[in-house]
């Protein structure tokens, strides 16, 4: 009779063989390494995708910067006061000299609390999440499914596009955020070319004239 280890090994082997038959393109072959040894990692191999060099976004108006973070954030509209609050924080920003790091605030706080971002470095243990944010992709979910949810929405919110041909990229940051928590990977996205691309391109368009168009019985809108 085989011993329990060497069943195990076998398994193993089949598992990687049959894995190696897969096109790295399929869903399955994405996430089929969240199953190999060590039991419950959330790393992936990224070779073979897709992927961008840092882009030259297109520019945008404060109150289209601020409303396509709340989108790629949260996944619903800014309110009117939401978006009226953040351009003029922009607008005193720029004044002063600061816009990039009001940009890199403002983002980065629609997804952690104001308090762990004043913490500096990227310690796990000093990382909270805003309560909307968190009841979207909690903190403590740290398999691969969430983590990928999670560099998406950093996609969306920092660089304000998809991940569709940058499959790479966010295989990349999603293993380096299973590696290093959630705060190194908001710490690299506020710090990156692409976003810095983006705040240069940022323009002064007016102050938001807007009316909420919700049911006031409602807690927010959803797309």
């Amino acid at each position: 009779m085989r011993s329990t280890s060497n069943i195990i090994h076998q398994s193993a082997f089949t598992f990687l063989f049959l894995l190696m038959l897969l096109p790295l393109g399929s869903a399955w072959a994405q996430t089929a390494c969240a199953s190999l040894p060590p039991y419950g990692s959330c790393q992936c191999p990224c070779g073979g995708l897709s992927s961008l060099p840092p882009q030259n976004p297109s520019s945008r108006s404060y109150d289209d910067f601020v409303i396509q973070a709340y989108r790629g954030a949260y996944g619903r509209l800014a309110t009117c006061d939401e978006r009226q609050a953040e351009y003029w924080n922009l607008v005193d920003a720029s004044y002063n000299g600061s816009l990039l790091e009001e940009a890199k605030r403002f983002v980065s706080t629609l997804i952690e609390t104001q308090q762990s971002y004043d913490i500096p470095g990227i310690d796990p243990k000093y990382y909270t999440q805003t309560p909307e944010y968190d009841q979207r992709n909690a903190a403590s979910q740290m398999d691969r499914a969430p983590l990928e949810a999670f560099v998406g929405d950093l996609y969306k919110s920092f660089l304000q596009r998809s991940t569709s041909n940058d499959l790479y990229g966010q295989c990349f940051w999603t293993n380096d955020v299973c590696s290093e928590g959630r705060k190194k990977g908001i710490e690299a996205f506020k710090v990156s070319i692409e976003f810095g691309n983006l705040v240069n391109g940022l323009f002064d368009s007016g102050e938001p004239s807007c009316v909420d168009t919700c049911d006031p019985r409602m807690r927010f809108c959803n797309l």
